[in-house]
């Protein structure tokens, strides 16, 4: 969800909480993430082979080298700009995950293909809904206004099903 109203958008830009991504199993995992702006996305090596983190994406532009699980220091990077990042490993290049950058505090990831925004004040808002298989510029909006005697809204969106990539053997 996206605030219309501007002293929350405002309040929104404060955040500073850690998340993670780990390379795990020759993947990222989670595959999709959303953050809020000013968040730090750690990015721990659990398995026994290098993998290096980089995006080109206009939102964030990341470039940490390759790196072990043994190293001291798990590499981690702020997110500042709204915005979704593609991330990927040079060395297995089927590994992807998405990072969903967000001013608002309010937000979810899907999980089973339901998810729930709580403490939602009252007000007017576009809930936007994102998915890497999504077509028109990968989003959907719908305006909405939470009232004093309203305070469920349900929305529906259905998107096709994609594809998986198969993990080589050996690599």
């Amino acid at each position: 969800m996206i605030p219309q109203q501007k002293e929350i958008a405002d309040k929104a830009k404060t955040a500073d909480r850690q998340f993670e991504i780990a390379q795990k199993n020759k993947e990222f995992q989670p595959s999709v993430l959303a953050v809020q702006t000013g968040s730090t996305i750690r990015f721990p090596n659990l398995d026994e082979v290098k993998h290096n983190v980089y995006s080109f994406s206009p939102a964030q532009n990341i470039d940490i080298p390759l790196y072990s699980s043994s190293e001291k220091k798990i590499p981690e990077q702020k997110f500042e700009k709204p915005g979704i990042v593609v991330i990927g490993c040079k060395i297995h290049d089927w590994m992807i995950s998405y990072i969903y950058v967000v001013d608002s505090p309010y937000f979810a990831v899907s999980k089973n293909g339901l998810a729930q925004i709580e403490k939602v004040p009252f007000g007017k808002y576009t809930l936007s809904a994102w998915h890497p298989n999504l077509r028109q510029k990968n989003s959907f909006e719908k305006k909405i206004k939470f009232e004093k005697n309203n305070q469920l809204e349900n929305v529906e969106l259905f998107v096709k099903k994609g594809f998986s990539w198969i993990q080589p053997k050996n690599r």
